[in-house]
C-alpha cells in the first residue's frame, strides 16, 4: 500500500497589473467587516462594542428621569449601529444572537431605571 504524499496548497496570488495584491483576513467595505472564512462573528462584536460606547455616552448625558429623551436617542443612535445592513449578515449562531441581546438588555435596564430589578428581560 502506498501512501500519498499531500502537496502543500497554498493561496493563489493575484495580480493587478504588475503589483501583487496582500492577503488580507479581514477587510471592511462600506462599514461592513467580511473575514476570509465568511463569518460574521467579528462585525457582530464591533457592532455591539460601538453601539455600548455610544449607549455609554446617551446614558451619561441624558438624566434617567427623561425617558422620552433616552427612547428617542437610542432609536437615532445606538439601534442604526446594531441594525445596519443586518439583512446581510443576519446573525444566526447563538453566540452572535447573545452578544446582540446583552446590548438590548443593556438598554431596558437603563430605560426603566430602577424599576428594572423588578422585573424579567421578557416583561421589559
Amino acid at each position: 500500500m502506498r501512501m500519498s504524499k499531500k502537496k502543500h496548497t497554498s493561496c493563489p496570488e493575484y495580480y493587478l497589473g504588475a503589483n501583487k495584491l496582500d492577503q488580507v483576513s479581514e477587510t471592511k467595505g462600506l462599514g461592513i467587516y467580511v473575514t476570509s472564512n465568511l463569518s460574521w462573528s467579528l462585525l457582530v462584536t464591533k457592532c455591539a462594542n460601538k453601539a455600548n460606547c455610544v449607549l455609554g455616552f446617551v446614558r451619561h448625558t441624558v438624566e434617567p428621569k427623561n425617558p422620552d429623551l433616552f427612547s428617542k436617542l437610542y432609536k437615532s443612535l445606538v439601534r442604526p449601529i446594531l441594525e445596519y445592513c443586518s439583512p446581510v449578515w443576519s446573525s444566526h449562531l447563538k453566540k452572535d444572537i447573545a452578544t446582540l441581546e446583552k446590548v438590548q438588555r443593556r438598554v431596558s435596564r437603563f430605560a426603566l431605571g430602577t424599576n428594572a430589578n423588578r422585573m424579567s428581560y421578557k416583561d421589559r
